[in-house]
């Protein structure tokens, strides 16, 4: 028995999400996942050479690619049935308002932070599908991402504006290793949660009172998950986000306020937001997690 069947039970036995017309045609309308790989040169690319190398990587649902660059930029629309995938090479340096923003709540180190404020020349990535599942985007980019490193190894890092997140070059490693388990759909693994989903805000009250948000979970369609904690629950509140966003995304159940769920021993309600609401509030709402 897996982690979340042992968490929650069976598949059959969750509630199931029910998605109303208007949501999937909201969904449809603005479907798709981004993000952006930094540079601290201009790459240097051989775009035939790209091309064969992404076509070898992703294989027959490829159905077409076009790669070219130069200079100035470089540009790649895959077609993958009625599916893209874009790629867009900007050679300047990404705003540093924006890094700054994203880079003081990610967890690393500060020196692999400075590096990012190095770039001067960064790649759009974005997927554009009504059918594909989020997380398969997301892995079909970060194949890509490891194409363009075979190509030009000297990327710094991927950052995600709207999930609030982004983490150093070397990460792609850890991604890897966990593809197998994260694509059957038998697990969320940690270190793809905070590479994929966004990682976990902290807003600090005072010395002993923080708001733990989570701010990727809209990328999936999920509502995001709030937690008002001590500073010493930070992992432990990960691994119920973790788990619960495994819950609803794998298991396609549903959770709102007024619900409530076991987890690993703990009973745990949700509710509304109440506090916060500009800060807190997701593209597909909040749910605030507390014990019962």
């Amino acid at each position: 028995m897996g982690l979340f069947s042992k968490l929650f039970g069976t598949k059959e036995n969750t509630p199931k999400r029910q998605v109303s017309e208007k949501e999937s045609g909201e969904k449809e309308k603005d479907s798709g996942t981004s993000c952006m790989l930094l540079y601290e040169s201009i790459p240097q690319f051989d775009a035939k050479s790209l091309e064969s190398r992404i076509q070898k990587r992703l294989g027959d649902i490829v159905s077409a690619i076009s790669c070219s660059a130069d200079q100035e930029g470089m540009t790649a629309l895959l077609s993958l049935g009625e599916d893209q995938i874009i790629l867009a090479g900007l050679y300047f340096s990404y705003p540093k308002d924006v890094l700054d923003t994203v880079l003081q709540v990610c967890h690393f180190s500060q020196e692999a932070k400075q590096t990012f404020y190095q770039s001067h020349a960064h790649i759009f990535l974005t997927y554009r599908s009504t059918t594909v599942s989020p997380h398969l985007q997301y892995d079909r980019l970060y194949q890509i991402i490891g194409c363009l490193q075979e190509e030009d190894n000297q990327a710094i890092g991927v950052i995600q504006e709207s999930a609030m997140t982004a983490h150093p070059i070397d990460f792609l490693s850890a991604i890897e290793s966990e593809r197998k388990d994260l694509l059957a759909g038998k697990s969320m693994p940690f270190m793809s949660w905070i590479a994929w989903t966004g990682g976990c805000v902290k807003y600090i009250l005072d010395q002993n009172t923080i708001w733990f948000v989570t701010k990727g979970n809209h990328n999936f369609g999920l509502p995001e998950f709030a937690f008002k904690g001590r500073p010493d629950q930070g992992n432990s509140t990960m691994q119920i986000f973790n788990a619960l966003f495994a819950y609803m995304y794998f298991y396609k159940a549903v959770l709102a306020p007024g619900h409530t769920a076991d987890l690993a021993g703990l009973s745990l309600k949700f509710s509304a937001v109440e506090e916060y609401k500009d800060l807190f509030t997701g593209k597909y709402g909040t749910l605030v997690v507390s014990f019962r």
